[in-house]
Formats: structure tokens, sequence, C-alpha cells
């Protein structure tokens, strides 16, 4: 044994398969494979030994032992310092002598030995082996994001199970194909993506006597061409902000050449910023205008090229504001019978009046100054809360969004 109470007793370690169109094998070193013949109820056995092994111990967290010589610990201990150990056991088994084998059945055993020299029951781990054809595209590899809608794909099926003669395939929400497959059993189809986003690939082969494989599912997604942009203070449908007040905004690119973004705000000069985060960047854009703004962006490369332009459109709050000193938005304050002076300032230009209505009374006009702003006295009458909400409007008659204020007297 070695640095521990337990060891691998069985170093052949077993894999099974059954597998079709072999012969018996009398004499395999280290196993034996099961291989289906007629009738449909023979078979034969082989057993794998792995081609190497590995250990990890927890007192070395950040390595790796492979194919050591000795023993391979596993269990909980203590060493003679007292420091104490686990270990894991990993092996390695090299079956691709069987590929185009049907093998419909797996099986891994292991016992294990103590330092007395008992051995433990076999534990057996036993695992379905999938026929389904494997996908392989170097243009749009699994589970990763590459390629461009427009950009053509080679896909390439290979078998699992011998006989394949021909390939059903289907991509996502579109009609099932058929491909013949080629005398060594693979068949290979071009695809172009019509879209960026994730898309599905299933495969099925079926052999000359009509025996349908599993399916296949290759799941790849296809990168957006156009920036994608993402605001911390405006949106759409909400107003936010107002003129004048900077917003941070986030652009990021899908495209790994990215080196900067190209971006302009309505109708105003183009703006570059690098990109700051592999290949986004963050900044802050300052609206000029209020209610709808739109913010235009592509993405440019190293070499020069600039993306398809993404829009954002997001609409700036024109509310004035409402400050007073005895009566402070949200808080407790005054009393009853005292007078507050109320302020209203623009956040809109050419201002020329203000309509509020305050207790949910009727609607009172009031004349902006040069400055553009108001100022109105009112006087709580009980100890309560009160609402108070004023729109602006402008020369041309243009009404800005609606500002609420409100606050409780003191009793």
């Amino acid at each position: 044994m070695r640095d521990g109470p337990h060891a691998w007793y069985d170093k052949v370690q077993k894999i099974r398969a059954v597998t079709a169109g072999c012969g018996a094998v009398d004499d395999v070193a280290a196993g034996v494979v099961a291989v289906d013949a007629a009738p449909a109820a023979a078979y034969d056995v082989r057993y794998e030994k792995n081609i190497s092994w590995a250990y990890t111990d927890t007192h070395r967290p950040t390595k790796v032992y492979i194919d050591q010589a000795g023993d391979v610990p596993v269990g909980s201990w203590a060493d003679d310092r007292g420091r104490p150990h686990t270990a894991r056991a990993y092996f390695t088994f090299d079956i691709t002598r069987y590929q185009g084998a049907v093998i419909e059945l797996a099986k891994f055993d292991a016992k294990e030995v103590s330092a007395d020299g008992t051995v433990s029951p076999v534990r057996t781990y036993t695992f379905e082996v999938n026929d389904a054809p494997l996908v392989e595209s170097a243009d749009y590899p699994r589970e990763a994001n590459s390629g461009l809608p427009g950009a053509p794909g080679v896909f390439t099926f290979r078998l699992q199970r011998p006989d394949v003669v021909t390939y059903h395939y289907t991509f996502r929400d579109e009609e099932e194909k058929i491909v013949a497959a080629a005398p060594d059993g693979t068949a290979s189809i071009d695809w172009t993506p019509s879209r960026s986003g994730w898309h599905q690939l299933t495969v099925r082969g079926v052999t000359g006597d009509g025996t349908v494989t599993q399916n296949r599912e290759y799941g790849f997604s296809v990168r957006e061409p156009k920036p994608s942009i993402t605001s911390y203070l405006y949106y759409e449908y909400d107003p936010m902000g107002g003129i004048g007040v900077p917003g941070g905004f986030r652009f990021s690119s899908e495209l790994p050449s990215t080196v900067e973004f190209v971006y302009q705000l309505n109708d105003g000069p183009e703006q570059t910023v690098a990109v700051t985060d592999g290949t986004a960047a963050d900044l802050t854009v300052t609206p000029d205008r209020g209610f709808r703004n739109t913010l235009t962006v592509r993405s440019r490369s190293a070499s020069g090229e600039l993306s398809p332009a993404a829009t954002y459109v997001f609409t700036v709050s024109t509310s004035p504001t409402v400050g007073s000193n005895t009566y402070p938005h949200g808080e407790t304050s005054g009393g009853v019978g005292v007078p507050g002076v109320f302020t209203f300032t623009p956040r809109m230009p050419n201002v020329d009046r203000y309509v509020y209505q305050f207790d949910n009374g009727p609607e009172v006009t009031v004349p902006a100054g040069p400055d553009g702003t108001a100022s109105v006295t009112l006087t709580p009458t009980e100890a309560r809360w009160y609402p108070l909400s004023v729109f602006a409007v402008d020369a041309a008659g243009n009404r800005s969004d609606v500002t609420y204020h409100w606050f409780v007297v003191q009793g």
C-alpha cells in the first residue's frame, strides 16, 4: 500500500460493452468484450484495461498525480504528522477501437483492499452508451458563440452504429431533411443561419435494415453582429433623468475583433469610445432634449470595419422639479396653518407657465418668470398627508411630464 489505508486491489479495471458484427475473442489480455451474434441472444463480452489513472489529494488540492508507481490511494486518512488527506481516483479507458460498433451496455467494476488485506465487495457502475451520430463543425462549434447570420457553415455527421445509410436532420423551426451517408459512413451538409442567437441541430441515423439510432442534439450560438446597448438610467417607456442629466451606458459586442464603438445621439456628431472590458465599453451620455431620444451605435474592428448599427430609444423626463424648505418631499415637517413656499424649476426649454394641483383641488396656472421658474405659497389646514402635482407648458403649448411632490404636516 502507499500513502493511505486503502488502495485499489484490481488494477485491471473493466468496462463491458455489447457490440454487433464482431466475432468472439478467446483470449484478450486483461479483459473480454461481449458481441451480439445470431441468434440475437448471443453476445461476446470483453474487458478493457484502463490506459491511464490519476488521483488527487485534498492535502495538495492543486496537484494531480498521474500514473505514479504503486497503488492508487483512496478514502480519508491522517499521515504520520497528523495532517488529513482525502483521495479521489480517476481512470481513463480507450475504446476507440469499438467506434462503429453497437455498444448497448457498459459496466465499470472496482473493489478495494484495506491495509490488513481485507478485500471489499465489487462495486459495479452500469451505464448505457448512446448510438446517436456524432456531429462536428469547425464553423459553428458545439456550445460556442461563433459565425454570423448569412455566413455558411459545414456540419459533418459520423456514425456510431454500423451500416448507417442515411442521416435525418433538422435545425430548430425548419423542416427535416435527409442526406445519404458516404461509403465511410460520414455525411456533410452546408447550412447558413438567417439570424443570430441559439440554434439546435437534431440528427439521427438510419441503417439499411431500417433501424433508427437515437437522436443527437447539437447546440450552438450564432454571433449578433450589432452591438448591444444597456443604460443604467434611461429606458424607452419610463421617463427618467432630464435634459443635461448624464446617464451611464454600456456598449458591448459579440465580435471578437472589436476595438471601439462609434455612436451618435439624435442628430448630433459621431463620437467614439474605446473598449475597456474585453469587447465592451462603459461611458456616460448626456441627453440634449426631452421626451424621445435615439442613440445609434456601431462597433469598429481592428481592421476598421464597421458593424451594422444598433439603435436605442429612450425617454428623457421633462417634469419640473419642486422644492420647498418648509415642506421637503417625502418628509414630515411644518405644521397646521404654517405656509410653505414651493418653487417650480423647468427641465425643458422655453417654459411659459406651470399648472399645479394641490391636495386634489382645482388646477391652478401660474406664469413662469424670465428664468423659467415660478413660486407659489400653499398653507395646509390639517395635520396629514398632502399631494402636489405640477407640469410645465412651453410657449408653443407643449406640456411636460408631471411631477408628484408629497409631504406630511406635523400635528
